[in-house]
C-alpha cells in the first residue's frame, strides 16, 4: 500500500478512535475522481470493515469503478456524481444547513445510477 494511502488511513482511524462509543462513523469521500498517490479502495474496505459508512462523492468524468468500490452499500444510498466542484459547493452549502446524513438520504441523483448498479 501507497504509504500516502496509509498515512491518511492512519489519520481516519485516529480521529474514528476519538469518537463516543456508540456514535455512527461516517466518512466523506470527496474527489475529482482520480487517485493520485495510490490505490484508496484497501483503505476503505478496511473502513467499512469496521462499521465506518462512507459516502463518495465524484465529478462526473472521473474513476467511477473506484468511487464505487470504496462506497458501503447500498450503492445508490452511498455514491454521488456531480457535474462540477461548484455544484458540490451549493450542495454541501445546503447539507451544512440542512443536517448532511438526513440530506443526503432526501437527495437523489440519478445521473450515472446505471453505471454503479451495473457493478454490483
Amino acid at each position: 500500500m501507497d504509504c500516502g494511502v496509509c498515512m491518511r488511513c492512519c489519520r481516519v482511524q485516529k480521529v474514528l478512535r476519538s469518537a463516543r462509543p456508540d456514535a455512527r462513523k461516517v466518512v466523506f469521500l470527496i474527489t475529482d475522481g482520480y487517485s493520485n498517490s495510490g490505490d484508496p479502495r484497501p483503505v476503505a474496505r478496511r473502513l467499512r470493515q469496521h462499521d465506518v459508512d462512507i459516502f463518495t462523492f465524484g465529478i462526473r468524468d472521473g474513476n467511477f469503478v473506484e468511487l464505487c468500490d470504496m462506497a458501503s452499500d447500498d450503492k445508490h444510498e452511498h455514491v454521488y456524481i456531480l457535474n462540477s466542484f461548484d455544484e458540490f459547493e451549493a450542495l454541501a452549502r445546503r447539507a451544512l444547513h440542512e443536517g448532511m446524513i438526513d440530506f443526503l438520504l432526501a437527495f437523489r441523483l440519478t445521473t450515472y445510477r446505471a453505471r454503479c448498479t451495473n457493478l454490483t
